[in-house]
């Protein structure tokens, strides 16, 4: 694709929406970390409407999370929703994992703050959910071989890689483009099958509800071939060619410093 104009960009803010898609997710595991915000909560409510055996919402607040349960109980009477104050060592409590959305959204505060060395809103935008993308795929090859599913990673980035170019980028010994290539990056390292990770567009003038649906259809849709979604980037529910930087040589030099960078720092 080339690169996306900011006309093109503000223009796509008009769209329609498709409506959510659905299925029958009995006895499947869905994980959606930072569930208590914005398009996770409301992508929330659309997988408990399609009844999960559980559904697990991770947070960092648990005051928050006991609200956000309670309130996805009165909107669609779910009531197995389980809040999860988020520690990688819970995770080996899980039986089966079919569906995990990461879509941590910290926005940048303006100063630089630093959190066990790393700079915050990159600790909690992209190394956090990486790592735990990463920690969680033995559960997913598991889940796999014994239940014959194929589980998906959802990860949340956005249009505005198109107009990411710069060699600074490349020659920057800090590397702060990080979603697209490093879905780009674990996807090619992932054994076929049996995990599929697509990349969502994040939606600006749009509602949450409407957004939501975004993360929904990357989660649940073609589920019937594991191959459909498999390492594509989706823009209102469409799969779409990321940016011609991303694709070409210069975002591969990025994807795999990326990817070594959140792995070895």
């Amino acid at each position: 694709m080339a690169l996306k104009t900011h006309e093109q960009f503000v223009a796509d803010q008009n769209r329609i929406i498709p409506p959510v898609v659905t299925v029958d997710l009995t006895g499947k595991t869905v994980v959606v970390v930072g569930a208590n915000i914005d398009l996770r909560f409301e992508a929330s409510k659309h997988f408990a409407r399609m009844n999960p055996e559980r559904l697990i919402l991770t947070c960092r607040n648990e005051e928050k999370g006991k609200e956000t349960v309670l309130r996805i109980q009165k909107d669609t009477d779910y009531s197995k929703a389980e809040l999860w104050i988020i520690d990688l060592a819970n995770f080996g409590s899980l039986r089966r994992l079919d569906i995990l959305v990461e879509n941590a959204g910290m926005p940048p505060f303006g100063r630089y703050n630093v959190v066990e060395g790393w700079e915050t809103c990159l600790h909690t935008n992209n190394l956090g959910p990486g790592l735990l993308a990463i920690r969680l795929v033995p559960k997913m090859i598991d889940s796999t071989r014994r239940f014959g599913v194929y589980p998906r990673i959802v990860v949340v980035a956005s249009d505005v890689h198109y107009w990411t170019t710069s060699e600074e980028v490349v020659e920057s010994p800090n590397i702060l483009l990080l979603n697209v290539p490093f879905a780009r990056a674990f996807q090619q390292r992932l054994p076929s099958p049996p995990s599929t990770i697509t990349v969502n567009s994040a939606a600006l003038a749009f509602t949450t509800e409407e957004g939501s649906r975004q993360l929904v259809y990357n989660a649940i849709e073609g589920a019937d071939d594991e191959n459909k979604l498999r390492e594509t980037y989706i823009s209102f529910s469409e799969v779409v060619e990321e940016s011609d930087f991303v694709i070409g040589e210069e975002g591969k030099v990025v994807q795999d410093k990326v990817w070594v960078s959140t792995l070895i720092g």
